[in-house]
């Protein structure tokens, strides 16, 4: 069968099986932006041929990360309060009042640029303005499940 990509002679974690499912000397072929099989490299290029493949020895292959909590658009105010007690109240809020709608989503996509160069596939981001916001992960093509702040 014909794919787009394989990815093979890696150390291929698919969190299925015993422990977190680990199959050494592993492949996947992906069609589109479709996993069409994982298995062992052997298995993978008997059944399949592809316009391009990666040959990742040395290498893990593994599920995207998904981050659970985080607030992209505040990335430029990151480092700017975490070293003193009562860092959200006393450090970051009264910066945040100075922290424009373009500022944050300038910020959110650094933020989510780094998290994709992580292995980051799924943010689930909360802030301000988060119309504005979700453009950048539409743009970039990453999962998200957002909401808007509500903060008193």
């Amino acid at each position: 069968m014909k794919v787009n990509l394989i990815i093979k002679n890696g150390l291929v974690m698919t969190m299925e099986g015993k422990g977190v499912g680990i199959i050494e000397d592993g492949a996947i072929a992906i069609k589109g932006n479709t996993i069409e099989a994982v298995g062992s490299t052997f298995e993978i290029t008997r059944n399949y041929t592809a316009e391009r493949e990666i040959d990742a020895k040395d290498k893990l292959v593994m599920p995207g990360l998904i981050d659970a909590h985080i607030h992209t658009g505040l990335a430029l105010l990151r480092g700017i309060a975490q070293d003193i007690p009562h860092w959200m109240q006393k450090g970051l809020w009264p910066f945040m009042k100075h922290v424009t709608t373009d500022d944050s989503k300038k910020g959110s996509m650094v933020n989510i640029i780094e998290g994709i160069q992580a292995g980051t596939t799924t943010f689930c981001d909360y802030d301000r303005s988060m119309i504005d916001i979700v453009e950048n992960f539409i743009k970039i093509g990453a999962r998200a499940r957002v909401a808007e702040l509500v903060n008193e």
